[in-house]
């Protein structure tokens, strides 16, 4: 008698424990898939928000560009898309670099790009004809397309407020196309103009 009951309890533990072991299997295979459908909603969530608003694709990746017009004494002359902020030197590449009559020091290949402005590689047959103005005689002038608020201050008349009315001028209008321009920048007419024209340039 004690021997059957023995083997009861035996069976029945044994019962117990199979059926512990497939509960726990079977729960872990809700658990797996529950998780797998929710990432199937989600994926479902942005593959519809994506077809709404394609421009949230990349957004993140996106960079501004800024156009510039090559031309002179390049391979390739053209406009050119860049991204802001790039160097004269990656225009320069994109046009296919410099012809071999170019004047090779006459341009700042490091300096910063402006929106809309258009660079110029004289040859060295021009430099010499007077065509375009010496490295030199550059330098006497400020171009106020490309010039600093502090570089700008030094013309007689254009204290701080100036200045920084100029470059934000041309930070929302483009660069400017003649000297004359720069009168159409709040605070400065005819007769300020008149005492800087001669120390300015465009280019």
């Amino acid at each position: 008698m004690m021997k059957q009951k023995l083997l009861y309890y035996i069976a029945f533990g044994t019962f117990v424990i199979i059926m512990g072991i497939v509960y726990s299997h079977k729960a872990e295979h809700v658990d797996i898939k529950i998780e797998d459908d929710r990432d199937s909603q989600q994926e479902a969530v942005t593959s519809i928000r994506e077809q709404e608003d394609p421009l949230m694709v990349h957004e993140e990746d996106e960079k501004n560009t800024i156009i510039v017009h090559i031309c002179g004494a390049v391979k390739n002359e053209g406009v050119y898309e860049v991204e802001e902020g790039a160097r004269v030197f990656d225009a320069l590449a994109l046009a296919g670099g410099l012809v071999e009559d170019a004047a090779t020091d006459y341009v700042n290949l490091a300096r910063e790009i402006q929106d809309g402005e258009q660079i110029t590689f004289p040859t060295e047959q021009q430099i010499e004809d007077g065509a375009f103005e010496t490295k030199g005689e550059a330098s006497d002038y400020i171009n106020i397309n490309t010039a600093s608020a502090s570089e700008l201050m030094e013309l007689s008349g254009v204290g701080e407020s100036r200045a920084e009315l100029i470059v934000t001028y041309r930070k929302e209008n483009g660069p400017f196309q003649s000297k004359e321009d720069i009168m159409l920048v709040s605070g400065i007419k005819e007769g300020l103009f008149q005492k800087i024209k001669d120390f300015i340039i465009v280019k």
